[in-house]
């Protein structure tokens, strides 16, 4: 089962300090994690929590659920591909925390100039922009396990986003810092919500591969992660979370029993490949673990490397742990 929120009570104490009296930017800020990030990123006491979104429908549901915050909340409508709003985003800011990106592995299959435009170009106009602001702190950008060994559109954007985040480091006096993710439990692009809308229309669920696997992260955890890298002493890295899996097969199963409809295997698609990288072996050379998190350092070897790792040799989640997640996300017939 993946665990409660694992921030230690140093961390948090730490980035209540590295956030308190802060004026803070999250890019993506209404999106799934985003809205996780905000919720408590408010709850650290920073001077104003700026978000940059181009959905005007997700903006106003945000205002209406922080609605009476004592943290004043500001709003920067549209796309970070656009250097002038990147350069109104970041104005003043102190911490960047971007998680803007097109994310929708068929969308980016289908539209892979668009998915350059928005993860690599508007990463580097955020960064270009924010190097020259003369109170930012720390630069933090969220990145995926699909950028470590890339086959699809999506990964490979996020992988060059990694190491145009960490080159910046030499442009400025700045931190700056990638947190690497696992598919996020019950995201909007995630397959719990796809086939939970197919399950309930009575439809059968379409399996691409049955013997796949893929890490599980909880919103807080992302959370969690994302405010230890607001603490973190070592610029230029890559955190990752050691994370459990689930087999495909077994989530099936689960939707089986709950919802009493049929599979049926149909393939991977482009862009998917059967285990998911964490740490690719090309990168254990510059990884090291601590305790449970992996740190990569791009461009100096560790003197105690890790073996690569993926979500084949992940601790695997039972078909009752996964049953139990749903439950604890309220999913029900």
């Amino acid at each position: 089962m993946t665990s409660a929120p694992v921030v230690t009570p140093r961390v948090a104490r730490d980035a209540a300090a590295s956030i308190g009296d802060r004026v803070v930017l999250v890019t993506g800020g209404t999106g799934f994690l985003g809205h996780a990030l905000v919720s408590r990123l408010l709850a650290l006491g920073p001077a104003a929590v700026r978000i940059l979104s181009q959905s005007e429908v997700r903006r106003s549901q945000v205002e209406q659920l922080f609605r009476g915050s004592a943290v004043p909340l500001e709003f920067v409508s549209g796309d970070v591909a656009d250097p002038f709003i990147a350069r109104q985003a970041v104005d003043g800011v102190h911490i960047v925390f971007h998680l803007a990106a097109m994310k929708y592995v068929n969308f980016c299959e289908q539209q892979p100039y668009q998915a350059v435009k928005t993860n690599i170009v508007g990463s580097k106009n955020l960064i270009d922009a924010a190097v020259s602001v003369p109170t930012l702190e720390r630069f933090i950008a969220v990145s995926t396990d699909k950028a470590s060994n890339p086959v699809g559109v999506y990964g490979m954007t996020k992988a060059l986003v990694e190491r145009i985040v960490c080159d910046a480091q030499a442009q400025s006096g700045a931190v700056f810092t990638v947190v690497r993710c696992g598919n996020f439990w019950g995201s909007t692009a995630s397959v719990v919500p796809i086939w939970l809308r197919i399950a309930r229309e009575g439809r059968d669920i379409e399996v691409t591969d049955p013997d796949m696997t893929r890490f599980v992260m909880l919103a807080e955890e992302g959370v969690d992660l994302v405010l230890e890298a607001t603490v973190t002493d070592g610029p230029g890295q890559i955190l990752a979370r050691v994370m459990p899996s689930y087999l495909l097969a077994d989530l099936a199963q689960v939707f089986r029993e709950r919802f009493g409809v049929a599979t049926r295997v149909v393939g991977m698609r482009l862009g998917e490949k059967l285990h998911e990288d964490l740490i690719a072996r090309t990168e254990a050379p510059f990884t090291r673990r601590e305790e449970d998190r992996f740190i990569i350092t791009p461009w100096r070897p560790t003197l105690h490397p890790v073996g690569p790792f993926s979500s084949a040799d992940a601790s695997r989640l039972s078909t009752k742990e996964l049953d139990q997640l749903l439950n604890a996300e309220g999913i029900t017939v």
